[in-house]
């Protein structure tokens, strides 16, 4: 026994019966797509959810070290359980599961184990309390599927987010270690496999690091006396440490998992940071740095170096920030303050962007992104929604799903569905009523929030004799065609007039300050606008180009018996519109529809049956793509009617009745699809 193991050693207890738990990790499939990234929201959310002092920040830091092999050679012993998975489990998926984290420990130069170790301050740590589920250090190292988490604003919900930890861990194997208020110790680690064999005996998938060299049966209690815990894994200042052991990482694999931290960091905790609610330091080989309020704009600068947030994922949270940190400095900023029911105290931020999509940014009182949330207009800003109220966060987190990457009512308890879907209703409406006030200056307009209709209005659906008998009737069977199917219906209500009279309560607008700017005569700058985000600049005007060969008139496609028109294809002669231009005169068009996508001759091609009550000549249809964690506009390269722009169908021609479109996606997918569908007038 090692004397820098203080006599730790690995405890999985002896199975007593019931359910085997095999190697497939089913919870863990939320983390594993961008596991770092998931690692750093679930880890820093955690250590908001304990801040100690609410005046002072709390600071995460991330650090890459190694540890010997010689001076833990318990830990290493691991490797054992990790055979008897195999011994347990002889398959394919075992073995894609275990064999590398066997060759990982055995590799002939692994002298040395190298871990990420997590650590915060100005926390509370993780008090423990035996068979208390609501104790912090239980609840996280000797329960699974629970959240002991007692603050209404607290990011978890599920308690699964533990899984984001064990996922870079190549031997699913961590170490806790925390000092609480009260000057309490506890230390124990713990590795997640599945229901094993040691010699001819079944144990348990879940085992546990700590003072265990002792007789069964044995009490699996962390230990709680300093003097016991490995010097390498002890807390000396209050607050918590988590060890991810056996990272497996080469020193480029290193430096691009510290690489994905920094954008992670700014993408999903920069109201935190500007709010000076964090800091976040990262360390490597004896270097460090340190992302705090003061230099986040410049780290944002060099991580997105555009300005508006264009690529797919929407990952550039720069012109937010803008919105946020700027708000109401001029009249493209603007701010809204007010309680909303269920919700209490909300701020909406609002700035206006020609190259701005729609979206809105939600967060809540850990200032950590939850969503974006696709506004189904076209005006042209981008928003920021932010709930800090003690029980409106209370019903948001209930909404949210295990990886808190959206609200939705569907996630919460049976009992408190309702209260929840009230309750984003009514974010909905106020976000309605925020951007109506900024961007309507007729009499009439109509709005069309993203999700509003999801609360609001009852979907009207379609009756199967709208299928075109041609394509088929709908089996139980999936084979090479596959099938997404979509009805709404776009309202003309609701409507919003100049302005109109708030139905939750006055919505309080912070006017644009009239900036000041220093000059010769003496003027004074604008105060209060610290840091500051650098707008987007102007458009400078373009010279005149020489007369350019006027190309080919395109074919019609007729004459080549192609299916439809072409992305360059341009039959009624219209001018290309640039891809910021907008399109000011449309009209919500009541229609109904359904989408799916078949296998054909010209390659994967979506159907769009859309039913209107009368024919129109001009319509403006814009093409979004359902996804998981937000919606995005889908690229059309071919349709059948109209032409096209980006993810628009425009000058579409509509029957009274029924009429059928085909499209076909630049990235050859099938795709959920969502239609806004509008008349040009």
């Amino acid at each position: 026994m090692s004397k820098a193991e203080c006599n730790c050693c690995w405890h999985f207890a002896k199975s007593l019966g019931g359910q085997d738990q095999g190697p497939n990790d089913a919870m863990g499939e939320n983390f594993k797509k961008a596991p770092y990234d998931s690692l750093v929201r679930e880890a820093i959310q955690n250590s908001i959810d304990a801040q100690a002092d609410p005046d002072v920040p709390v600071i995460v830091t991330f650090g890459f070290k190694k540890t010997t092999s010689r001076n833990y050679p318990e830990l290493f012993k691991i490797e054992q359980h990790i055979r008897g998975c195999l011994e347990m489990y002889d398959d394919e998926n075992a073995h894609k599961k275990f064999d590398p984290m066997i060759a990982y420990l055995r590799d002939a130069d692994l002298d040395k184990m190298d871990y990420l170790e997590i650590s915060d301050e100005n926390t509370t740590g993780m008090p423990y309390t035996k068979g208390d589920t609501k104790s912090p250090f239980y609840s996280f190292v000797q329960s699974a599927g629970n959240s002991s988490k007692a603050s209404a604003g607290a990011g978890g919900s599920f308690g699964f987010g533990k899984a984001a930890y064990f996922n870079i861990s190549k031997i699913r194997t961590i170490l806790i270690s925390t000092l609480t208020d009260g000057d309490q110790h506890y230390f124990q680690g713990v590795a997640a496999l599945c229901t094993h064999m040691i010699k001819g005996e079944k144990r348990v998938p879940v085992g546990y690091y700590g003072n265990y060299n002792k007789p069964e049966p044995i009490d699996e209690e962390p230990i709680r006396n300093p003097d016991e815990i490995p010097n390498r894994f002890n807390r000396l200042t209050k607050g918590t440490s988590m060890f991810i052991m056996g990272l497996g990482l080469s020193n480029e694999e290193t430096l691009e998992a510290m690489r994905t931290i920094n954008e992670s960091v700014v993408r999903h905790f920069w109201l935190a940071i500007i709010r000076k609610k964090l800091i976040v330091r990262v360390t490597y080989k004896g270097q460090s740095y340190e992302i705090n309020s003061d230099n986040l704009v410049k780290l944002v600068e060099s991580i997105f170096p555009d300005y508006d947030d264009m690529r797919r994922g929407h990952k550039n949270p720069r012109p937010y920030i803008d919105a946020v940190v700027n708000a109401g400095i001029d009249d493209k900023h603007f701010v809204f303050e007010k309680e909303i029911p269920y919700l209490g105290q909300c701020a909406y931020y609002l700035i206006k962007s020609k190259n701005g999509n729609d979206y809105v940014l939600n967060m809540r009182s850990t200032f950590m992104l939850i969503k974006h949330e696709l506004n189904r207009t076209d005006y042209g800003f981008y928003s920021v929604f932010v709930c800090t109220d003690e029980r409106g966060n209370e019903i948001l987190r209930m909404s949210e799903n295990p990886a808190h990457t959206e609200w939705d009512a569907g996630n919460a308890p049976p009992q408190d569905k309702a209260i929840v879907r009230d309750a984003l209703n009514a974010k909905a409406e106020f976000i309605q009523e925020c951007i109506g006030s900024v961007f309507v200056s007729t009499d009439v307009e109509v709005l069309d929030f993203g999700g509003l209709d999801e609360y609001l209005s009852i979907p009207m659906s379609l009756d199967d004799e709208d299928y075109n008998p041609n394509l088929g009737k709908p089996t139980d069977q999936t084979s090479d065609v596959e099938t997404t199917s979509t009805s709404t219906e776009i309202k003309e209500e609701p409507t919003v007039s100049k302005p109109r009279v708030p139905t939750l309560g006055e919505v309080v607008v912070k006017k644009p300050k009239t900036p000041k700017n220093k000059n010769n005569d003496g003027g004074e700058e604008p105060t209060g606008h610290t840091p500051e985000i650098k707008p987007e600049k102007p458009e400078e005007p373009k010279p005149d180009k020489p007369d350019e060969p006027k190309p080919e008139e395109p074919k019609n496609p007729d004459e080549n018996n192609q299916p439809g028109v072409d992305a360059n294809d341009n039959p009624d002669n219209v001018e290309p519109e640039d891809e910021g231009q907008r399109l000011p005169n449309l009209e919500p068009l009541r229609i109904s529809y359904r989408t799916f996508a078949q296998n054909g001759e010209d390659g994967l091609e979506h159907r769009l049956v859309i039913h209107s009550n009368r024919a129109s000549h001009n319509v403006v249809i814009t093409v979004i793509s359902g996804g998981e964690t937000s919606d995005e506009p889908l690229a059309v390269s071919r349709s059948d009617n109209g032409n096209i722009i980006n993810n628009k169908l425009t000058h579409v021609h509509l029957d009274e009745g029924k009429t059928i479109i085909r499209v076909w996606f630049a990235d050859d997918m099938r795709h959920a699809i969502k239609l806004n569908v509008y008349e040009n007038q």
